[in-house]
C-alpha cells in the first residue's frame, strides 16, 4: 500500500510533519503556471510504501478526522484508493462489486441520503 500527501507553500496543516513521521520521499513539486505569479502556489507531493496492519494508521486517521493532516492511500494489489477526510472517506475501486460489498458491510456508517453524501 502507498500513502501520499501534499504540502502547499501557503497552506500548511497544524502539525505539518506527516512526511517526516512516515519517512516519506519527495515525489514531485508542481506549480500552476497558469496563475498570475503573485497567486501561484507550490505544491510538493510526498509518498511512502507501508505494510498496513490493524491499528498501524490509527494516528494518521485521527489526524485526518481532526483536519490536522491530509493523505490518500493506494493499494495496487486491491486496486483501491481510500481518501479519508474530516467528515468520512471516499473509496474508489476497480474491483467489480467491491463498493457494493463495502456498502453492505458498513451500511450503518453510510449516510441515509441517496447520493451517500
Amino acid at each position: 500500500m502507498w500513502v501520499a500527501t501534499a504540502r502547499f507553500t501557503d497552506l500548511k496543516p497544524k502539525n505539518n510533519d506527516l512526511p517526516v513521521r512516515m519517512n516519506m520521499t519527495k515525489a514531485m513539486t508542481w506549480i500552476d503556471h497558469s496563475e498570475e505569479p503573485a497567486d501561484q502556489s507550490e505544491m510538493t507531493f510526498f509518498a511512502t510504501s507501508s505494510n498496513w496492519k490493524p491499528g498501524s494508521l490509527d494516528e494518521l486517521f485521527a489526524d485526518i478526522a481532526n483536519d490536522q493532516e491530509r493523505a490518500i492511500l493506494f493499494s495496487k494489489e486491491k486496486q483501491t484508493v481510500l481518501a479519508p477526510y474530516d467528515g468520512g472517506f471516499d473509496v474508489i475501486s476497480l474491483q467489480p462489486g467491491k463498493i457494493s460489498d463495502l456498502e453492505r458491510k458498513y451500511r450503518g456508517w453510510m449516510s441515509s441520503r441517496p447520493d451517500k453524501l
